[in-house]
């Protein structure tokens, strides 16, 4: 049933012309026509060649024929990859990230892009029953460049959860916001907030409250197989993992009872590449996530490294349709002592059996030696942390365990379970 929000918001689009609404029926056909991708990829292609200085020389409309790049390569002269039918910035929508990578970047998004993925967030929550208007959460570090006004608030029908700080005091306000909330239903959240919130709810043994919750969304970081778990039995819902950026939009997300990346493509064309070359990896093997975003042509994403590493599950003549599991920022893989690239994913999953300890990171900070910090857990677990960092990193690897009474976030408000020091 439609919800007042939900017919304003219809409402004003029309009146707008329906820009929102046009993109929306697009994207709802775009699953029973298998050459929809393949179109809108030739599309963006043709016109980079055709209007942005940087591709001028390609000759040939093949993706294979455009170069991988990277923050680095457009930093240094925007120009060179804007489109100059855009040229108005205050026309363009504009995202400032610094990434996980910590590069300052400006991304620039025309009006039609925009609308897509406005039209395509739209289309993916109903897929999960998740409606215009619905009252929702939103854990995120609220006090990071994104306040959260009282009139957004209203207008999105939103519950702003700041994780920034996140101590016993505000963890004991979200329960009791989601307790007493009985129209709040969803949770859109930093999987490290969601993770720290499910643990307290354990301590404080609060797993039988009623909080009433029917969508947990884990977002911006790689939500472990012990908190999914865990996230599954408190709120006895489904819990989703997505994959998203500032520069692109959504990537890819699971579905409820399968935690396989499906790739959206009908926003984004995806590859895995080998760390040392622009080949494509095997299914099964870990590379750099590639990508090339099917809708931005104020400055289009064309082969753009992400600087995420991700363990391909299918590909399809060099396109890859799943991702078994995300690694984060290749910044901080960590290495075997004997060089092998290991997947944040596997190292978390061999501690998913490990239930007296809470959170952790584990840190490498020379090709053999690393450590192991451990967020208010005893002692006596020290012994068996440390056995299983020799089983994972090698006999010869140098390791250690610390404790804590909290360890810290990033600026952003993330949580990095690994960090490496190479």
């Amino acid at each position: 049933m439609h919800n007042i929000r939900e017919s304003v918001f219809w409402f004003l689009d029309r009146l707008k012309g329906s820009p929102i609404r046009s993109k929306y029926l697009i994207l709802k056909d775009f699953g029973s026509k298998p050459e929809s991708n393949a179109q809108a990829l030739n599309d963006i292609l043709e016109y980079a060649r055709k209007n942005v200085p940087f591709y001028k020389n390609i000759e040939k409309n093949e993706l294979s024929a455009f170069p991988v790049i990277d923050k680095g390569v457009i930093k240094p002269d925007y120009s060179q990859f804007r489109s100059p039918e855009f040229p108005d910035e205050e026309k363009l929508v504009v995202f400032h990230t610094s990434g996980s990578s910590g590069t300052p970047f400006k991304s620039y998004q025309n009006k039609e892009k925009n609308d897509y993925h406005k039209a395509f967030l739209i289309l993916q929550h109903e897929r999960f029953g998740w409606r215009i208007g619905n009252r929702w959460a939103h854990m995120r570090n609220w006090g990071y460049g994104a306040p959260a006004t009282k009139k957004d608030c209203f207008i999105k029908n939103l519950v702003p959860l700041s994780v920034l700080n996140l101590n016993d005091e505000k963890l004991e306000t979200i329960v009791k916001t989601l307790v007493e909330d009985k129209k709040l239903h969803i949770i859109l959240g930093y999987a490290s907030g969601l993770e720290r919130l499910a643990l307290y709810i354990v301590q404080k043994h609060y797993e039988d409250l009623d909080f009433g919750i029917k969508l947990i969304i884990a977002d911006s970081d790689n939500l472990k197989e012990s908190s999914w778990d865990l996230l599954e039995r408190i709120f006895k819902c489904p819990v989703l993992n997505r994959y998203a950026n500032i520069e692109n939009g959504i990537i890819a997300i699971t579905r409820d009872k399968d935690r396989t990346f499906y790739i959206e493509n009908s926003q984004v064309y995806v590859e895995v590449l080998q760390r040392d070359s622009d080949v494509s990896v095997e299914p099964g093997e870990i590379g750099r996530v590639v990508i090339t975003d099917l809708h931005n042509k104020a400055l289009p994403f064309i082969r753009y490294d992400t600087g995420d590493l991700a363990v391909a599950k299918r590909i399809v003549n060099g396109q890859c349709m799943e991702i078994g599991s995300l690694m984060g920022r290749e910044i901080s893989a960590l290495h075997r002592t004997d060089g092998t690239l290991l997947s944040e994913t596997n190292i978390m999953g061999r501690f998913k059996e490990f239930t007296d300890i809470g959170r952790y990171q584990i840190r490498q900070k020379t090709e053999r030696k690393y450590v192991m910090i451990l967020e208010n857990a005893s002692p006596d677990v020290d012994e068996k942390c440390a056995a299983e960092l020799k089983k994972i990193f090698g006999d010869d690897a140098e390791v250690s365990v610390e404790h804590t009474d909290c360890i810290p976030c990033k600026e952003s408000g993330k949580f990095a379970v690994t960090v490496s020091k190479l």
